[in-house]
């Protein structure tokens, strides 16, 4: 992985740094006490090779000191973005994301001494846009309707396609549905299912996919944002430089 830029926050002297961009050569310029020394070493508390741990009387500003000794977990210290190279292949796999998305890492370091890592790239949705789902109920109504059910299913044609269209008719008047309601939305669908069904049936296996499709959206909404994963966060700093 190769550093980019980082900033520093609430460390000594320094107040809030801003983002220092690096390159393959970076210069910090500055009169003496100016506060060069505590950016870098702020930065290479990020990861240090040794000796390196947070020390409350010297690292935590004297004006918030109190505050931060009593919820030191709030307080972040230093962040960092790195492009992630030929590692984001396998971030993005572990992270469960593209490895488009996983080419930018951003590391957070707090003065409890945690890593918080974060994708810039990648958007985490808590939410389905509403639009999605009433298309996914009107082409599943469509291909039943259009569909060649069996003699004996000639009821259940009807009832999974009415049955589809009163979902779509209890869908929120918000544009995005939130977690609650797509659970509510994809127990409904379930619920149309019969408990015997044919084995050459043609409709029923519409409605099964869409109930699928419902529940692999609803598994992405409700899974921890990928940053937030353990083996994830332990990837990224074990590969920090």
């Amino acid at each position: 992985m190769k550093l980019t830029r980082f900033k520093v926050t609430n460390f000594r002297s320094i107040v809030d740094s801003g983002w220092v961009e690096v390159d393959d050569v970076t210069a910090l310029i500055g009169v003496n006490e100016s506060g060069k020394s505590n950016l870098l070493l702020a930065l290479w508390k990020l990861k240090p090779a040794n000796e390196g741990d947070i020390q409350p009387t010297s690292d935590y500003p004297k004006k918030q000191f109190r505050d931060i000794r009593q919820e030191p977990g709030q307080y972040p210290f230093v962040t960092a973005e790195f492009y992630t190279g030929e590692f984001a292949a396998r971030l993005g796999h572990m992270a469960g994301i593209s490895s488009t998305d996983a080419a930018n890492v951003r590391v957070t370091r707090s003065f409890d001494g945690r890593h918080s890592v974060n994708f810039p790239c990648h958007r985490h949705r808590t939410t389905a846009e509403k639009q999605w789902v009433v298309d996914l109920l009107t082409n599943c109504a469509k291909q039943i309707c259009s569909g060649k059910a069996l003699k004996q299913e000639a009821a259940l044609k009807d009832d999974l396609a009415n049955g589809l269209c009163r979902v779509k008719a209890s869908l929120p008047s918000s544009d995005e549905v939130s977690i609650g309601q797509l659970k509510c939305i994809g127990d409904s669908v379930a619920d149309l299912i019969p408990a015997s069904v044919a084995k050459t049936s043609v409709i029923v296996p519409l409605v099964r996919q869409l109930a699928d499709e419902l529940e692999e959206r609803l598994d992405q909404m409700s899974a921890l944002p990928p940053g937030r994963k353990d083996d994830v966060v332990a990837a990224v700093v074990e590969a920090m430089p």
